[in-house]
């Protein structure tokens, strides 16, 4: 809290869903759907569960970020590093949840827009809980709390 850091929470809404594969995938008609249809079909976008799919959304979610100035950080591949003379971004994901930390409010907002350009982003604001843990931030002590 020295810094006087923004911390926001985003989720990217349907992070899995109808992206597109990189390999052939087949797969049974399901027996509970009511169709007349048997065999198989191939799918042409992601569906939850699938084993690729995770891989699909980080190569893409990695690409973007790139796009938009981020470099991983070398040591956690979790964290995305943006900066811009005194201005910086910090970036950690979860599967589809994102904590974006930045000194400036003004690029913070900026870059949350950016993002919905690209992704169907739940902006929930100031981090208040994240993964399991409430987050309480007192700026006039400087104190930030955390409780799992």
């Amino acid at each position: 809290m020295k810094m006087n850091l923004e911390a926001h929470h985003l989720d990217i809404e349907t992070a899995f869903l109808n992206r597109t594969l990189d390999e052939e995938i087949y797969m049974e008609v399901p027996d509970r759907l009511n169709t007349d249809e048997t065999g198989t079909w191939k799918l042409l976008k992601s569906l939850y569960r699938l084993k690729q799919v995770s891989h699909v959304w980080n190569k893409l979610l990695n690409s973007t970020l790139k796009t938009l100035s981020f470099t991983q950080c070398g040591k956690d591949t979790c964290i995305y590093l943006y900066q811009l003379e005194s201005v910086f971004i910090i970036l950690a994901i979860h599967v589809d949840n994102m904590l974006i930390i930045s000194n400036s409010k003004s690029k913070l907002a900026k870059m949350k827009l950016n993002l919905t350009k690209y992704f169907k982003v739940k902006d929930l604001g100031e981090v208040k809980f994240l993964l399991g843990i409430d987050v309480t931030c007192d700026r006039k002590s400087g104190s930030l709390d955390l409780l799992q």
